[in-house]
C-alpha cells in the first residue's frame, strides 16, 4: 500500500515537471512579457507626470483668476474646479504607483519561479 502511494505521489510531481524545451519557451515568453510590462509601465510614467504638471499649472492659473473674482460664484467655481483636477492628478499618479509595484512583484514572483523550476530540474538531473 506505501509502495502505491509513492509510486502515484512521484507520477503526479512528474506531471508538473517541465523539460528543458519548455522551459526555454517559458523563460522567452516571460521575459516578453516583462519587457512588454516594463514598456506600459514608462509610458504610464509619463503620462502621470505630464497630466500632474499640466493639473498643477491648470490649478495655479485657476487659483489665482478665481482670487481676482472672488466675490463671483465665477471666481469661488474655478478654484473648486482646481481642486477637482488636482485630485484627479493625483489619482492617476496613484495609479502609476500602484501598476509600478505590481510589476515589481510580478517581477520578483516570475523570478522565484524560474529559480523553483531550476532546482526542481537539477534535482531531478541528479536523481538519475
Amino acid at each position: 500500500m506505501e509502495t502505491q502511494r509513492d509510486n502515484l505521489r512521484e507520477r503526479l510531481l512528474a506531471q508538473g515537471e517541465p523539460d528543458s524545451k519548455k522551459m526555454a519557451v517559458y523563460r522567452k515568453e516571460m521575459q516578453a512579457m516583462l519587457e512588454q510590462n516594463e514598456k506600459t509601465l514608462r509610458r504610464q510614467k509619463w503620462y502621470a507626470g505630464g497630466i500632474w504638471v499640466f493639473a498643477v499649472l491648470m490649478t495655479m492659473t485657476l487659483l489665482m483668476l478665481g482670487g481676482m473674482r472672488k466675490d463671483t460664484p465665477v471666481g469661488v467655481f474655478w478654484g473648486i474646479f482646481g481642486c477637482v483636477l488636482l485630485i484627479i492628478a493625483a489619482v492617476e499618479l496613484l495609479k502609476y504607483f500602484l501598476n509600478r509595484t505590481r510589476v515589481e512583484l510580478l517581477k520578483e514572483m516570475k523570478g522565484l519561479e524560474v529559480q523553483l523550476l531550476e532546482i526542481k530540474d537539477q534535482l531531478r538531473v541528479d536523481r538519475r
